[in-house]
């Protein structure tokens, strides 16, 4: 149960259109409604303080934590995993390159899983 309340959560605690990584929808739906868009604000809301990707940690926990594992099961989790952690490595390389102070943020914070002891 925990880990269908992670994503909606994560995606909640920056409100539905300015996630963290908003870098194309924000501006979108500004130019949408005529309205001027500022850079986007970097910020640690609720999870993000702990984990850097609390989404990425629900979907996981949905992929991965089953009773029982069948071959079709087994290859979706995989390549949904591949395309996760790919997806992970492009966004970060965007955050850092629009946001100076992701880097001291990665360094002190877990990408997926949070600490059990600081």
């Amino acid at each position: 149960m925990v880990k269908w309340l992670i994503m909606p959560y994560g995606t909640l605690s920056y409100g539905v259109f300015a996630v963290q990584h908003s870098l194309m929808a924000r501006p979108f739906f500004k130019q949408w409604l005529g309205r001027p868009c500022r850079s986007p604000r970097f910020g640690t809301p609720g999870l993000y303080r702990h984990i850097r990707h609390p989404l990425y940690l629900g979907f996981f926990l949905a992929l991965w934590a089953t009773p029982t594992m069948s071959v079709a099961h087994l290859v979706f989790a995989l390549l949904c995993s591949g395309y996760i952690l790919a997806g992970t490595w492009f966004e970060e390389r965007d955050l850092r390159r629009v946001h100076p102070e992701y880097d001291a943020y990665a360094r002190a914070v877990p990408r997926y899983f949070p600490r059990l002891v600081d």
